[in-house]
């Protein structure tokens, strides 16, 4: 991402602080981009079938999402944003994932926002949250954000893979380190480059192999220098903002924001459903449990619905 033309934000009516708004009112003054207000509602109407009017389903549903519509307009009104275009409707799906997904594509948005619902790590084995779906799913980055307000002189961190040698994974990076070159010139804040350094492999039996585990990492760490600092080159980041630490993203990333204090986290995501997406899990996904700052998800390039 190098522009911020259209942003898309997912009304929240679970919550009165509306964060998702606030962070997409902030971002379009400092961008002039253009805001889309969307929510969804369903309620199972089978019940009247068969027993009142053939309209009467239909009534309902009319009465429910103009009362939404309402909602949405007068939340509009509220807000203090008199120089933004901002727009809004409501659908009626009992799967509002396909909807939001197919409306990012189509209308070609640059940015999704929603605020971030934190899920228990079982929940995707018989249900897949909304945050979830989007993650996997939309062809625009996904901004899921804390209810927090976005802190001042805090820094954005980028999760980049500095030890896969793929072409998939090399344009990842260039388009995360792209993207957050782009918030950080936006916002004014630093740039902090994090990549996490994977420990030996649990099948690998130390006491029956010549494998040092200091010596291992301690390689894998100047290895993980000597490919970060050729990754940054082209985007003018300093080298003295890198993190490297031991362990898996899912640990190391949120260790290293918190101790920063940092604002806003960007990582690549992967789409994965059904058991694999719960077996495997997405970096993005489990980071969600750990997190006290904002999550910005950006597809491989190429990613389609």
């Amino acid at each position: 991402m190098d522009n911020l033309n259209k942003i898309l934000v997912i009304f929240d009516q679970d919550h009165n602080s509306q964060t998702a708004m606030l962070r997409a009112i902030e971002l379009a003054r400092l961008t002039k981009a253009s805001i889309h207000l969307i929510a969804s509602t369903f309620a199972n109407l089978s019940f009247v079938n068969g027993e009142l009017d053939i309209d009467t389903s239909s009534i309902l549903r009319d009465g429910i999402q103009d009362r939404l519509n309402k909602e949405l307009s007068d939340f509009i009104d509220t807000l203090d944003a008199e120089e933004i275009t901002i727009s809004y409707e409501s659908f009626w799906s009992p799967h509002p994932h396909i909807e939001i997904a197919a409306l990012c594509e189509s209308e070609h948005f640059d940015l999704l926002i929603k605020t971030a619902n934190h899920h228990s790590r079982f929940e995707g084995i018989f249900h897949t949250p909304l945050d979830w779906h989007l993650l996997r799913e939309c062809v625009c980055p996904v901004l899921l954000v804390t209810e927090e307000e976005w802190p001042k002189d805090s820094p954005i961190i980028v999760a980049v893979d500095a030890n896969s040698d793929d072409e998939a994974h090399k344009k990842l990076n260039g388009e995360l380190l792209k993207t957050t070159n782009y918030f950080g010139q936006l916002l004014k804040e630093k740039v902090y480059t994090v990549n996490a350094c994977p420990p030996l492999p649990v099948l690998v039996d130390i006491e029956y192999t010549s494998v040092d585990p200091s010596r291992y990492l301690s390689n894998m760490q100047e290895v993980s220098r000597h490919n970060l600092l050729e990754i940054i080159e082209p985007y003018n980041l300093d080298e003295s903002n890198i993190k490297i630490a031991d362990g898996i993203p899912e640990d190391v990333i949120p260790a290293i924001a918190d101790q920063l204090d940092a604002r806003l986290i960007v990582l690549g995501t992967v789409s994965r459903s059904g058991l694999k997406g719960y077996i495997m899990g997405n970096t993005a996904e489990q980071l969600l449990h750990n997190l006290h700052c904002d999550v910005l998800a950006l597809k491989p390039e190429g990613f389609s619905v």
